[in-house]
């Protein structure tokens, strides 16, 4: 199969190599629209390209309901699934992309990201009910795309020399 995590990483890396994104929804639509075209190109007709898919519902002690939503989501005729989770944390560059944000909050943006790891292997291990067209875990990626280097570069403290918050969810090395 074609859809691994070169094919995948070659996609994400060749789109943001060419522009700068200016928030996460038009970078998955971007690499969904990618992916489609290669599927494609390659003409694999089995299998298709969803955004915010919803791969589960789960109910919680108090009795209410939360809907998992997957990213991108590459379900095939036979039930296979490859989930993908992004997140797009920036960091300003002022005179290059005006509206590019400073998202702060490592601490949060950290555990966001692994927050979607771990709903990715929740859909792995069947841990949770998916719905009934999702039958096989393929694979599944959860990627984070940043210019901001507090989230790569290892912290061991903080500006007083005290941990910081965020080095409890350290994902940069």
């Amino acid at each position: 199969m074609f859809i691994n995590k070169a094919f995948i990483s070659g996609i994400i890396d060749d789109l943001t190599s060419k522009k700068l994104y200016r928030n996460e929804r038009q970078l998955q639509l971007d690499i969904a629209c990618e992916i489609k075209k290669e599927l494609h190109n390659k003409q694999i007709t089995d299998w298709r390209v969803e955004m915010e898919y919803l791969a589960a519902t789960v109910t919680l002690p108090a009795g209410k309901a939360k809907n998992y939503y997957i990213d991108i989501m590459l379900i095939s005729d036979k039930g296979e699934f490859i989930p993908i989770e992004l997140k797009y944390k920036t960091r300003a560059i002022p005179g290059v992309l005006p509206e590019l944000k400073t998202h702060g909050s490592q601490d949060c943006g950290r555990y966001d990201f692994l927050w979607d790891v771990c709903r990715i292997e929740s859909l792995k291990s069947g841990s949770i009910k998916m719905n009934d067209e999702l039958k096989t875990y393929i694979l599944g990626y959860a990627v984070m795309v940043t210019n901001d280097h507090l989230y790569y570069n290892k912290t061991s403290s903080g500006f007083s020399g005290v941990k910081p918050a965020y080095a409890d969810f350290c994902i940069g090395h």
